[in-house]
């Protein structure tokens, strides 16, 4: 259903932007309430960041390969404590453990 849509709009030359997320925030639960904070700041200042829970289930590999599928930029994953982050540049596989703080400041300012 929704191919035949996307179908018809292009027939009509009819064009929708989409604004794609640039970010994934990957959290335990215990760091949730820090997770949001991020991601209302990411958004505040103009970067679409999507906000996902861990689980036992997937490994970081998985939720990396996630983030390049959907042609994000980073993952910043939030440990239990919600006090570091690991910064992972999805483009050249790069990652930087920082904390918190320094995330917001990188990333925001």
């Amino acid at each position: 259903m929704a191919d035949q849509l996307l179908l018809a709009l292009s027939r009509q030359k009819i064009r929708i932007d989409v604004k794609m997320n640039d970010t994934i925030i990957l959290y335990d639960q215990q760091a949730r309430d820090k997770a949001i904070r991020l991601a209302c700041q990411f958004r505040n200042a103009g970067i679409p960041a999507q906000l996902t829970p861990r689980t036992e289930a997937e490994t970081m590999d998985a939720y990396l390969d996630y983030a390049r599928r959907f042609q994000m930029h980073r993952l910043i994953s939030l440990p239990a404590d919600g006090s570091t982050a690991v910064v992972y540049d999805t483009e050249t596989g790069v990652s930087v453990s920082q904390a918190y703080t320094e995330t917001v400041r990188d990333y925001i300012h």
